[in-house]
């Protein structure tokens, strides 16, 4: 972990995001061919796709329409349909590394044809993430390793897989080594830079307006080695967390994520929210979704995975640790039971759905907050920064908007702003939606968002 911190932590330093934009296609590019590759040599091991597909069958592994519109349910069709699509929401719309790789693009189309290269490869990679799940489960499926005592954290169930199927194999465990470093690589480093960069425009920036740009490349640097080390740490504190990896991520995501989704919703479809309604908006889906997760820390709801058998654990070596497993079984089996029966409480709300809770709380409450404070009709709202079909519900509402053309006369100088020609504020033509047409200048733009110039290229 040490390792992986300080090597992420050196080529963010120095190369800033041309740095980890390059060793992230590498990185990506060998997860998903050893991962792959791994998944498929597990699941002929194991009997074929046929044998495994018939165990989690017989075993309820398949159940995709669970319909039951319980919120409490961790995972029903309707947690993943509706919790799933705000996550992707989130992932692709208000996460500032993914910003930054939209914004690292040179026109707006180039950004656009990115994001529909990369579905098919994501639906495909989260295919065989799924197979695996079905082949680890065909391979425990009479001895549950954690029951047993083999591993000591579902984390660990890929893993262990892999080290029983192949270690005999020269080479196949050290291919799922590297996958494991270059996932990991990937993303530490995407967060390091993405992070220096919001620190850098929003706090030091504001507070050293007349900072040089040589001093700022600088202050990239130092804040990613100081970010870098403290995500070191915080990996260390994290594998003490009864939860697995995955669920701790998502609920994460859900629980920042939401607001900051919420507060971009208002901003592009709600042209006549204030900044004090943003801010309220944001506040509360914060405070509602951490509630929702400390309330769930502190009373959790029933273990929700279904157990493997234990029966093919036995043998004669090891009958007392085969007792020992047998009778954490039962134990487990009946506090799963009682937890069960109890009226589950509303705290028990699946972490899938801490997105949609906090959009529709920041909404609720940035809008009623607005509307107290008397709306936005100070100043001018951008039309590049709202939705075009809002820009006749913004004039509609009486909030004063401004183009890209009352932008650029309003930035020239007093000699040259008497020649420049009114535009209507609202297009009444397709051919004059030139905020969105004309890729907003994209290029030009990227030093307005956090983390689009990359000072730490700069030599």
């Amino acid at each position: 972990m040490v390792l992986t911190g300080v090597v992420c932590t050196f080529y963010t330093a120095l190369g800033g995001i041309k740095a980890v934009m390059w060793t992230d296609l590498v990185q990506m590019i060998i997860v998903f061919v050893a991962f792959c590759t791994l998944v498929v040599m597990a699941t002929m091991e194991v009997g074929g796709f046929e044998r495994v597909f018939e165990m989690a069958a017989a075993g309820d592994r398949l159940n995709f329409f669970n319909f039951n519109p319980d919120p409490t349910v961790r995972h029903s069709f309707w947690t993943l349909l509706f919790g799933g699509t705000g996550m992707c929401l989130t992932i692709y719309s208000a996460n500032q590394a993914q910003l930054q790789r939209y914004l690292s693009c040179s026109t707006e189309s180039v950004a656009r044809r990115a994001i529909y290269l990369q579905m098919p490869l994501t639906f495909l990679f989260l295919c065989f993430l799924c197979l695996a799940g079905l082949v680890i489960y065909a391979f425990y499926s009479d001895c549950d390793p954690l029951l047993s005592g083999d591993i000591v954290k579902r984390d660990q169930l890929l893993p262990a897989l892999v080290v029983r199927l192949f270690s005999a194999r020269p080479g196949v465990t050290g291919l799922f080594v590297s996958c494991i470093f270059s996932a990991s690589l990937s993303t530490v480093s995407s967060g390091i830079n993405s992070l220096s960069s919001v620190v850098l425009e929003d706090l030091i920036k504001p507070w050293q307006p007349n900072l040089t740009e040589r001093a700022a490349g600088w202050a990239a640097r130092v804040l990613a080695v100081v970010l870098g080390l403290s995500t070191v740490g915080i990996g260390f504190l994290a594998t003490n967390l009864p939860a697995t990896v995955l669920q701790i991520v998502l609920s994460l995501f859900g629980i920042v994520g939401g607001p900051l989704l919420a507060v971009f919703s208002l901003g592009i479809l709600v042209p006549w929210c204030n900044r004090y309604g943003a801010l309220t908006g944001l506040l509360a889906s914060l405070a509602t979704t951490l509630g929702f997760s400390i309330a769930a820390l502190i009373d959790p709801p029933p273990p929700d995975h279904r157990v493997f058998g234990t029966e093919g654990c036995y043998n004669g070596t090891d009958a007392s640790n085969y007792t020992i497993s047998t009778e954490h079984y039962s134990n487990w089996t009946v506090t799963t039971a009682s937890l069960v029966a109890r009226q589950r409480p509303v705290h028990w709300l699946s972490y899938l759905y801490y997105t949609p809770l906090a959009l529709l709380v920041a909404m609720a409450t940035g809008l009623a907050v607005s509307a107290l404070t008397g709306f936005n009709r100070a100043k001018p709202v951008s039309l590049k920064l709202l939705h075009p079909r809002v820009w006749r519900l913004a004039a509609a509402g009486s909030v004063q908007v401004a183009t890209v053309d009352d932008e650029a006369a309003a930035a020239e100088p007093a000699g040259e702003a008497g020649t420049a020609q009114s535009e209507s504020i609202i297009p009444t033509t397709k051919s004059e939606h030139t905020p969105l047409n004309m890729e907003l200048e994209f290029s030009s733009r990227h030093s307005a968002v956090h983390g689009t110039v990359d000072l730490m290229n700069q030599k």
